[in-house]
């Protein structure tokens, strides 16, 4: 839910709840002991990222390629948002032990069994028109969204299976995520699902790292040019990411430090998170960005045990949504980026092992 505040040019400035109570979360870690307030793995390269948004704000509105820095503020209020609920969930999952898990698990399987149920009896139809679950009613425009949201929920349920305490609310999760998938005809999450489960199936199966990648290579050559067409064909949605891709990138050349500054298109004329930072906030934030993703993949690796399967799941949740974010601008959306930073930090907290509840 969304309380309006102001309104800056054509944007309107909002304050959420679940920011609210984050905040709240925040004040309380700072007004306890001084142990508890910790800062995670990658945190630094999380700050290096989040300083590229202000300067590209300035750099855009002294270039004159933004025309207001509003869209700026709110990029940077977003990160914002999701850097102190990294923090939280790293400083509390000690305390919270295995609630932290199922403040994570019990929502999505409801909002998994949800798709299921209205994917079959659809409260919501227009005639002629190809119904998508989560695309109306409640979720307007958010089918690709809830399907990258279901693939990080299928690694992560498939890893907690692994763990005999967790083995059916895991099973649970990935089997109804999967099946919830389907019928959001969400492309871009099914990509994500085959990256993350397969990376998954990587981690477990040392020896098929050596052959699974050339077998890829080799079947990403093997598919039907007729195949390509129809996928990037006029008129498709994918047709229309290239093309704006494509201007997106015509600019890169004339800034390419500081690119025309956050926010100066709106963010889903992108679909592509990396083109999106390339474009708005440069090579430098680019790189930034690409080196927080692999100093948090390292200290996810780092973090696997076999009492902490949620490294390992969440580690195969991130592979998958940096695929997703390749026609997504994953991770500016609520929907799939708060759920991932609380999973990373749960999962990177260092707790010996995941307790039970008492």
């Amino acid at each position: 839910p969304r309380i309006p505040v102001m309104t800056l040019g054509d944007e309107l400035l909002f304050f959420r709840l679940d920011q609210a109570a984050i905040g709240g979360m925040v004040c309380a870690l700072l007004f306890a002991r001084n142990d508890t307030v910790r800062t995670p793995p990658a945190h630094t390269a999380f700050l290096l990222a989040l300083a590229a948004l202000p300067l590209s704000m300035l750099a855009g509105t002294a270039q004159g390629t933004l025309e207001t820095p509003t869209s700026a503020l709110l990029y940077l209020a977003q990160w914002l948002t999701w850097y102190a609920l990294f923090v939280v969930a790293y400083a509390l999952a000690p305390r919270l032990g295995s609630y932290a898990i199922y403040a994570w698990t019990v929502p999505l399987v409801a909002f998994a069994a949800y798709g299921l149920a209205e994917s079959i009896w659809p409260y919501y139809e227009v005639p002629g028109v190809r119904y998508r679950t989560f695309e109306r009613g409640l979720y307007p425009g958010q089918a690709n969204h809830a399907g990258g949201l279901l693939a990080l929920a299928t690694t992560t349920g498939l890893a907690l299976a692994t763990q005999a305490r967790y083995r059916v609310l895991g099973m649970a999760l990935a089997c109804l995520a999967t099946l919830a998938l389907l019928p959001t005809l969400s492309r871009s999450g099914l990509m994500a699902w085959v990256s993350g489960v397969g990376f998954l199936i990587l981690l477990y199966v040392p020896p098929l790292r050596w052959w699974t990648p050339p077998v890829a290579v080799i079947g990403l050559f093997a598919i039907p040019p007729t195949l390509w067409y129809r996928i990037s064909a006029p008129g498709s949605s994918m047709y229309d990411r290239l093309v704006a891709w494509k201007s997106a990138l015509s600019t890169v050349a004339d800034y390419p430090l500081f690119g025309l500054g956050a926010g100066a298109r709106h963010r889903s004329y992108y679909d592509n998170y990396y083109l999106m930072t390339l474009a708005e906030s440069g090579f430098i934030g680019l790189l930034l960005f690409l080196l927080f993703l692999a100093l948090l993949l390292r200290a996810l690796h780092h973090a696997r045990a076999p009492h902490n399967p949620l490294a390992t799941g969440t580690l195969a949740g991130c592979v998958a949504m940096m695929v997703h974010s390749l026609a997504t601008g994953t991770f500016i959306v609520t929907l799939i980026a708060g759920p991932l930073f609380w999973l990373c930090g749960i999962a990177l907290s260092p707790t010996k092992e995941i307790p039970s509840c008492r």
